[in-house]
């Protein structure tokens, strides 16, 4: 039984062990809140540079509109070629 007990113990560690591990980790969790920290405001500062919802519906009214006339006058040349190569 003694010779369990001494097994036992061998693997867990003391008080000292605890806290030097506690104190590794806190430092690890402080390194990771500082690089954490510098990815928000490397996303944040991005997120501002993309287009938003109420501006890309207004560019695409601007090209659907601009297309349509393109394409009206585009027909309306293209009749007029047709119907002055038919006439006599």
């Amino acid at each position: 039984m003694k010779a369990d007990l001494a097994v036992i113990r061998s693997n867990y560690g003391t008080r000292g062990d605890l806290e030097r591990v506690r104190s590794e980790l806190s430092a690890e969790l402080h390194t990771l809140d500082i690089k954490l920290s510098v990815l928000t405001q490397r996303f944040d500062s991005e997120l501002s540079q993309f287009v938003t919802k109420a501006e890309l519906q207004k560019e695409l009214r601007i090209w659907v509109g601009g297309s349509a006339i393109a394409l009206f006058f585009a027909l309306a040349s293209l009749q007029f070629a047709m119907v002055s190569a038919l006439k006599p």
